[in-house]
């Protein structure tokens, strides 16, 4: 009986310990939260880093040698002229005000984004309209000349668009993974709250005295301040080792290396300075409160033993702590259901498969050659094992001795495509165009050949048969008369073959006081025509336009409406 007493004892005595260990880890996970979004995940702190850093003048200098590196042979020397006329005029545009209102719209558009204010990314704004007067859109005769010509007018092109350009989806999915742990960061605060709120209600309802709560309460705060000096001692280690380890970071990111590497620094430096002095204030309470519970410990205990044997306030408070455990759980279910419908709504699952399907590497020396060094990219079916043939990838990086590799590989009917390499960090991705409905797209592969041999690269596709969940985007269709005035109360709908959220039977929309209809469309092509019946009666109706969407990004298309002869007046 005594052996199961003190069995009795040290178990409810190491439960109680580790409810006050898990109640502190859970207030360091807030405080975590709370800091990052603070700081690094607060747009206003980006945007100091680029002045910082001075990336306005870096990106006007890198856009203007990217627009100076463009080929201008064309059919004809009016179309130079046309070309050169154009490039001018957008070399003019790029002026300091215009890279600024740029970087800094791009910086609030990302984070609302990933903080799940906007479904998609931001637009980049171009303003050539100041400098096109010189060209005259009626001597165009030909169809390349006026399409050259409407590409100089386009006001705003979005990020999205820009990237699948450029076939930079690594990009693109970072940004939808850090998204997912934006979501998570914004999410932990609440629930760990509420959790460590059910743990104190358990301590207190279990407490036989104040001097038992207080200790548990001072153990909550030891956990946390322990933790979060831990955790600014990793940051600092991270911080020193960051050069050797940031590469995949530095490939991805289109920054000279050094500015790369201090702007993450400053990004760390922030956060474990945060965690220092917070661990710190909250240990030096501590031990403030523990000195002072010592000194009173007599004269509580002496008090609690009086109040402990009225079992009216023994009720009271079990009663109290029933119905605030109660009321904290019921609040709990609530937010976990809505929770998991913003999940779904933010087409997560489909970033969780991604985040579990990344690649392997493994590195292999050859017996007969250790001279060469050579890549091997082994395709197979995720789930069947078989070999995946006739994928084209890209692979492109920089080698030890300063020059830059580009070339395209494609896997055979073994599913390998080999390569022999010189020393030095390289980028492989797949070729989206060509890219087969089947499977889900992986994101680029990151990986350094440091010594002779033969590094393999092992990656299973997964099905899509589940990436279709919320692949819609945004078509806007402008319009405007002959004098570029918006035109207002234009009624516009999909032909044919609809796709959308929610599946409507059809899809109407109207130009607002800007001109501009929105519709939110399924990932595809389609049909758009405006209703007669409501058309002004002044203006001819135009024919139905092609438009195309991609999912999370927004499509623009202009139209400019003719007004009809007097002497006509039926026409249309």
């Amino acid at each position: 009986m005594i052996i199961i007493k003190a069995l009795r004892q040290n178990f409810y005595k190491c439960l109680y310990i580790l409810l006050a260990i898990t109640a502190g880890l859970c207030l360091f996970l807030v405080s975590s939260a709370i800091t990052l979004e603070k700081t690094i995940m607060n747009s206003e702190f980006h945007k100091k880093q680029v002045e910082k850093h001075n990336l306005y003048s870096y990106t006007q200098d890198q856009v203007i040698d990217s627009l100076g590196n463009i080929n201008l042979n064309t059919s004809s020397e009016t179309d130079s002229d046309q070309f050169s006329s154009i490039l001018g005029a957008l070399k003019k545009s790029i002026t300091p005000d215009l890279i600024r209102l740029n970087l800094e719209s791009l910086i609030e558009g990302i984070f609302q984004y990933l903080h799940g204010k906007s479904n998609f990314l931001p637009d980049i704004v171009l303003n050539t309209d100041a400098n096109q007067s010189n060209i005259n859109i009626g001597e165009m005769t030909d169809h390349n000349q006026k399409y050259s010509y409407a590409l100089s007018k386009i006001k705003k092109v979005n990020l999205s668009l820009i990237l699948q350009y450029f076939d930079r989806s690594d990009i693109a999915d970072s940004l939808s993974i850090f998204k997912l742990y934006f979501y998570v960061i914004n999410t932990i605060p609440l629930f760990l709250s509420l959790l460590a709120v059910l743990l104190l209600i358990t301590a207190i309802a279990f407490s036989n005295n104040i001097i038992k709560l207080l200790k548990w309460l001072m153990l909550l705060f030891i956990t946390w301040s322990a933790s979060s000096l831990t955790f600014a001692l990793f940051l600092i280690y991270k911080n020193s080792i960051i050069e050797s380890s940031i590469y995949p970071v530095t490939s991805s990111i289109p920054l000279p290396n050094d500015i790369t590497l201090s702007y993450v620094a400053d990004c760390l430096k922030i956060i474990w300075e945060v965690f220092v002095v917070l661990g710190l204030v909250i240990g030096v309470v501590s031990l403030l409160f523990l000195i002072a519970l010592k000194r009173k410990a007599a004269n509580i205990i002496k008090d609690q033993t009086s109040c402990n044997k009225n079992r009216t306030i023994g009720s009271i408070k079990y009663g109290v702590c029933i119905f605030i455990f109660l009321l904290v759980i019921s609040v709990l279910i609530n937010k976990s259901y809505i929770v998991k419908k913003e999940f779904l709504e933010n087409n997560f699952p489909v970033v969780l498969n991604k985040l579990k399907n990344y690649s392997t590497v493994t590195k292999i020396i050859p017996a007969k050659d250790t001279s060469i060094s050579m890549l091997l990219v082994k395709l197979v079916d995720k789930k069947d094992k078989t070999p995946v043939s006739g994928l084209k990838m890209h692979l492109t990086g920089e080698t030890a001795a300063g020059g830059v590799s580009s070339v395209d590989i494609i896997s055979d009917e073994n599913g390998d495509a080999r390569h022999t390499l010189d020393k030095g960090k390289y980028r492989l991705s797949f070729d989206q165009d060509s890219f087969p409905d089947l499977y889900q797209l992986p994101s680029p592969v990151f990986f350094e050949l440091k010594s002779a041999g033969t590094t393999i690269i092992s990656i299973e596709l997964d099905k899509a048969q589940d990436l279709n969940l919320n692949k819609w985007g945004i078509a806007e269709v402008e319009v405007f008369d002959k004098n570029n005035i918006p035109v207002p109360d234009i009624e516009l709908y999909v032909v044919g073959n609809l796709m959308a959220p929610g599946n409507p039977d059809n899809l109407i929309a109207v130009t607002n006081s800007e001109g501009i209809a929105v519709l939110r469309l399924n990932e595809g092509s389609y049909k758009i025509s405006f209703t007669t019946a409501s058309f002004p009666q002044n203006y001819k109706t135009p024919p139905s336009i092609d438009i195309k969407v991609i999912a999370n990004s927004i499509a623009r298309y202009s139209i400019k409406l003719s007004e009809k002869k007097a002497d006509s007046p039926m026409e249309q």
